[in-house]
C-alpha cells in the first residue's frame, strides 16, 4: 500500500546515478512511498560547440533526448509507478523548484567519492541544497553497492 510520502530522486547521466536510483527505490519500497525521478538538463551544457559544428539548439535537443532515454531505461526495469520530471535549467534551482512543486518529503542525491569529507561539506552545490530545502536530504556515495 502506497502512502502520501514522496521521495524525489535526482539523477544525471553518470554511472553513479544507478546507485542513487537503486537506493531511492529500495527506500521507497521500505517506506511505501511514491517515487519521482528528476533529471535536470544542465543549461550550462546546452551551449554546444561551434568548432564541432554543434549548435546550441542541437545540443539542447540532444541532451534532452539522452535524459528521456536514461529515465525510460530506469523506469522500464522497475515494476512500480514512477513520476518523471525532466527539466532544463540550473540544476540547483530546478531541484529546489521540483521539491516544492511536487511536495516531496525526502530528496536523494548522489555524490562522487573522489571528494574528501571536508570537500563534501564545502561543496557549494550540496551545501546549497541542504541549506535551501526544508526536507531531509540523503546523499548516496558512489562506493555504495546495490
Amino acid at each position: 500500500m502506497e502512502t502520501d510520502f514522496k521521495i524525489l530522486i535526482a539523477l544525471d547521466s553518470s554511472n553513479h546515478s544507478k546507485n542513487t536510483v537503486e537506493y531511492g527505490l529500495y527506500l521507497s519500497k521500505r517506506l511505501q512511498a511514491k517515487v519521482g525521478l528528476l533529471y535536470v538538463v544542465d543549461k550550462n551544457k546546452e551551449m554546444g560547440s561551434i568548432d564541432a559544428g554543434i549548435l546550441p539548439e542541437d545540443a539542447k535537443e540532444k541532451l534532452r533526448n539522452e535524459a528521456i532515454m536514461h529515465v525510460f531505461e530506469i523506469i522500464k526495469t522497475h515494476d512500480i509507478n514512477i513520476e518523471q520530471f525532466i527539466v532544463n535549467g540550473d540544476p540547483l534551482k530546478e531541484m529546489l523548484r521540483t521539491v516544492k512543486k511536487w511536495n516531496a518529503n525526502m530528496l536523494i542525491i548522489g555524490m562522487h567519492s573522489n571528494k574528501s569529507l571536508f570537500s563534501f561539506l564545502k561543496s557549494s552545490f550540496t551545501e546549497q541544497i541542504i541549506e535551501n530545502t526544508t526536507i531531509p536530504v540523503t546523499v548516496v556515495s558512489d562506493k555504495m553497492k546495490w
